[in-house]
């Protein structure tokens, strides 16, 4: 298993990758990744289980609601008086 500054230091290479890799900005992708190690460092363990799915629940989760097309109505001209 890495330990945690080569975890840091291939997750900085791949945010600078992804940055364009810039001049001079390192110590930014060096903090940005030594945060997202730690959180995943410090995340619960899955056990390798893929994330639950989220269903929606009986009384109406509006998050998860399917939403049904609304058919477009053609305004109609008025008659001539």
């Amino acid at each position: 298993m890495e330990n945690r500054e080569d975890l840091i230091k291939a997750r900085a290479y791949e945010l600078w990758q992804k940055a364009g890799m810039p001049h001079g900005q390192d110590r930014i992708h060096w903090e940005e990744a030594e945060r997202l190690v730690e959180a995943e460092l410090s995340a619960p363990a899955r056990n390798g289980a893929a994330p639950k799915k989220r269903t929606p629940r009986k009384n109406g989760d509006a998050a998860h609601a399917e939403v049904t097309p609304v058919k477009k109505v053609r305004a109609r001209a008025k008659p001539k008086a």
